[in-house]
């Protein structure tokens, strides 16, 4: 592995998943930057800023991991190649097409859902901001417009844990099968 300008490396560093990138780990790099990318967007949308905390633990990961591919030995660096952090094919399974149809329903309703958010987020808030504006008397409406969309994915949060939580309710380890309990004789 050819040893890289270290002023350089600090620099790629400061961004989450350059610095490996710049070390040639383009793979690890990407995982990293659309981890750190995700954090902060899925902390911006839900409206839940202390997820964002999770951000900074992938930036102080990033940070330090490139320091460590750095000071790799050759040996090193030939045993630990680059791969993705998550590997796609164990994500989605062999089989992603079969896993898209297994769950059509599933990703059917989290389209729905998120085209529902937008045109409410594009068209029906900015109608009801300025109605409840216009007449000062709907003050409430507007603290309802600005908690709404966390409450509806609390809610969808809530009813998904509901669900894992009866869809497993039926199921028991087959290791509890065979268990024979002491009687004290």
């Amino acid at each position: 592995m050819e040893h890289k300008n270290g002023l350089l490396t600090f620099i790629f560093a400061l961004c989450p998943g350059a610095g490996q990138m710049y070390l040639g780990y383009m793979r690890r790099g990407a995982s990293l930057a659309c981890l750190f990318i995700a954090i902060i967007c899925l902390s911006a949308f839900l409206n839940m800023s202390y997820i964002g905390v999770f951000a900074l633990v992938v930036y102080m990961y990033a940070f330090f991991d490139t320091f460590n591919l750095r000071r790799q030995t050759p040996a090193q660096a030939q045993a630990n190649p680059d791969a993705w952090l998550v590997d796609p094919a164990v994500l989605l399974g062999a089989d992603w097409k079969g896993l898209a149809k297994r769950y059509h329903r599933v990703i059917g309703v989290a389209l729905i859902v998120l085209g529902a958010y937008s045109l409410y987020q594009n068209f029906v808030a900015p109608a009801l901001y300025g109605i409840s504006y216009l007449w000062e008397g709907l003050w409430w409406l507007r603290a309802i417009l600005d908690g709404l969309s966390t409450v509806v994915v609390a809610g969808i949060f809530i009813l998904f844990g509901v669900y894992l939580l009866r869809s497993g309710e039926g199921r028991r380890s087959t290791d509890d099968d065979d268990y024979i309990g002491y009687s004290g004789k």
